[in-house]
């Protein structure tokens, strides 16, 4: 089709063209391959974040499993997530990319092994989304923008139904002594997305997973989901999750029972 379009000349468009006809068409041809090179880049993009995180590379496996509680051990849960996310955000510096290699995506193992946990955002959603796979679990990284300014981050599924994200935000609750009074729109970092559930904020900028977001939904001009590997050929999302939704329902599953419970839980940190 663009091969059709390259070789269009003045003459195939016949003798009645006139000058309006042929700026339309400029347009078209203009907007059409800023439409191609958009996508393109979009999935380099994709791609080269798909790659970097290695979870199953040698260094970055050994460092997620020796970050994981020994009595937390066993099939993936939450409380290895947290574990991990602790110990990352103890550990980590903060450092931009250099200016001529802006939003340069470095492998997890990279970060880990020989940067040390040093990096801007994007490393350590990266760092942490190596981490949640290598566990078992499912994550996704997160671009979004207001205007020019970014941040990305990766959030952790936690249930594809209400019951199942209210567990997982219990133990959370639980861990890092927050209350049922915290969980409110604009508190709580949890994301309802259609035809997949409900996914956890687990960015650097909260101070515990599941922590408010970068920011409100209001606010922002783009948003994107990147696929992880297991999904390479998946569109980025570009409606935001209902957080309000996502918080309204799940609020409702935190019974009175399951607070009476959460009194009697001391997850080890």
């Amino acid at each position: 089709m663009l091969c059709c379009i390259v070789s269009l000349s003045s003459a195939s468009l016949g003798a009645r063209a006139d000058s309006g006809d042929l700026e339309n068409l400029g347009r078209f041809v203009s907007g059409l391959f800023q439409g191609v090179a958009y996508v393109v880049s979009d999935l380099a993009l994709c791609f080269q974040l798909s790659s970097c995180i290695d979870y199953d590379n040698p260094a970055t496996r050994a460092f997620v499993l020796d970050a994981v509680h020994r009595g937390h051990a066993g099939y993936y849960n939450m409380a290895q997530v947290c574990d991990f996310w602790d110990v990352c955000y103890s550990r980590w510096t903060y450092f931009s990319d250099p200016t001529d290699l802006f939003d340069n995506f470095t492998r997890a193992s990279v970060t880990i092994r020989d940067l040390r946990l040093r990096g801007d955002c994007d490393d350590f959603a990266v760092v942490i989304a190596a981490g949640v796979r290598g566990l078992g679990g499912s994550a996704m990284v997160r671009g979004e923008w207001i205007g020019t300014d970014g941040h990305v981050y990766t959030e952790v599924f936690v249930g594809s139904d209400a019951q199942s994200a209210a567990a997982n935000l219990l133990y959370v609750f639980v861990r890092y002594g927050l209350t049922l009074g915290d969980l409110a729109v604009g508190e709580v970092g949890l994301h309802f997305v259609p035809d997949s559930g409900y996914w956890l904020n687990l960015d650097w900028s909260a101070n515990h997973p599941g922590g408010p977001y970068w920011a409100s939904a209001d606010k922002l001009t783009e948003s994107h989901y990147f696929p992880t590997p297991s999904i390479l050929w998946a569109t980025p999302i570009t409606n935001v999750p209902d957080t309000a939704m996502a918080v309204a329902i799940v609020k409702a599953e935190f019974t009175a029972t399951q607070a009476e419970k959460a009194a009697t839980l001391t997850p080890s940190k």
